[in-house]
């Protein structure tokens, strides 16, 4: 992980001819476009070996909810809990738990089986919520979850320019950099490095599922027309300035 952004920014200006990458002398939308293809990149449903992490949360007898801080925390993966070497019964034993959306509490105490991330404050405090069963005694919880992107905001500087993305993978961020450039300046070959993107990424993952493909291409296309109308704005507000 070591590219920055203005190499890839000087590796994609001469196929746009310069065009609308840097504007006015401010950092877009070549940056607003970069930390929109991290977060599609590094958000659901795609998941990185490179960029998963684990925490571990205590429950005592009774609470289905316990917290504790996870700065980086993205989306979560997988859970388990692990039954204390005091419990009466498969002491030290290791259970795995089932993702749900969201669980709501219960007083009657037994192995919890299920859990879902029930707040996350934006402050770094996740909240961890077990059922469909209080627990009967005090679980330790460990979640598997992938790490939030860590955004650009700079072209130049290290660390703020570096792209959190592994050398290896850096041909899909190009490509999606450089379809986001296309889309900006409406040029007619976003299809072709716009499929060239979404065929590299999901060739990347190729676990998943249909519906988690459906996902990635609904908030891909959404974003991809965000930028083509913002693109639409900036030409013409170029315009009107060089009327005036």
């Amino acid at each position: 992980m070591s590219t920055k952004l203005l190499s890839v920014i000087s590796w994609a200006r001469p196929f746009i001819g310069n065009n609308l990458l840097l504007l006015d002398g401010t950092t877009d939308p070549a940056l607003t476009n970069a930390n929109m293809i991290l977060g599609i990149m590094l958000g659901p449903p795609f998941v990185w070996e490179w960029n998963r992490n684990t925490a571990t949360f205590t429950f005592t007898v009774g609470n289905t909810d316990a917290t504790t801080v996870v700065a980086d925390f993205g989306f979560v993966e997988s859970g388990y809990v692990e039954v204390p070497l005091s419990a009466p019964v498969d002491a030290g034993t290791i259970y795995q738990l089932q993702p749900r959306r969201q669980i709501e509490k219960t007083s009657q105490q037994a192995r919890p089986m299920f859990f879902s991330i029930f707040n996350d404050d934006n402050a770094g405090n996740i909240t961890l919520r077990l059922g469909d069963a209080a627990p009967d005694v005090a679980y330790t919880a460990t979640i598997t979850y992938q790490k939030a992107p860590v955004f650009l905001t700079t072209i130049e500087s290290s660390p703020g320019s570096v792209i959190p993305v592994p050398d290896k993978l850096m041909h899909i961020f190009r490509y999606g950099f450089l379809a986001m450039a296309y889309a900006f300046n409406q040029d007619f070959r976003f299809a072709e490095t716009n499929q060239k993107f979404v065929a590299t990424l999901l060739s990347a993952q190729d676990g998943l599922d249909e519906s988690q493909r459906n996902i990635f291409l609904g908030n891909w296309y959404t974003m991809i027309s965000d930028q083509t109308a913002a693109g639409i704005m900036s030409q013409q507000s170029a315009q009107a300035r060089g009327n005036v």
